[in-house]
């Protein structure tokens, strides 16, 4: 066997190697991977989920149907902070007064994320809930 056939030979077994560790890497990934590219995914719902129900919350409190801005932005923070919301603000809540139908509160945002290279996942939410008119004891 010449010396050429037996680099030709590593060479080619070297390309096979490369080829199994590129194979085994994109298709046999680790579980843990595979999961936290699944957390990107699910995380825009779970935010929502928490979002609702911090607004849910304050709009039952007693008295919220006279709450200025502020104050109800204040008490959907405490909300977010207890569900562990920290992509939305509670500034970007709207309080809309309407003596016919009662007080709503009102929060739109967009929430985005990376999905690769240069390309974001984004999803808008708008979610409104009706205040609770009944004055505070």
């Amino acid at each position: 066997m010449t010396r050429r056939a037996m680099v030709g030979g590593a060479i080619i077994v070297a390309w096979i190697a490369g080829l199994a560790v590129l194979i085994r890497r994109e298709y046999f990934r680790p579980r843990v991977e595979l999961l936290a590219e699944a957390a990107k995914r699910v995380s825009p719902g779970v935010v929502y989920y928490g979002v609702m129900q911090g607004m849910k919350a304050v709009a039952a409190m007693p008295g919220s149907g006279n709450m200025e801005l502020g104050d109800l932005q204040k008490a959907i923070q405490k909300q977010f902070d207890i569900g562990y919301v920290d992509t939305v603000e509670a500034k970007s809540v709207t309080l809309v007064r309407d003596k016919a139908t009662g007080n709503e509160m009102n929060i739109n945002y967009e929430y985005r994320k990376p999905l690769f290279y240069n390309l974001d996942y984004v999803a808008k939410f708008d979610y409104t809930v009706k205040l609770n008119g009944q004055a505070a004891p």
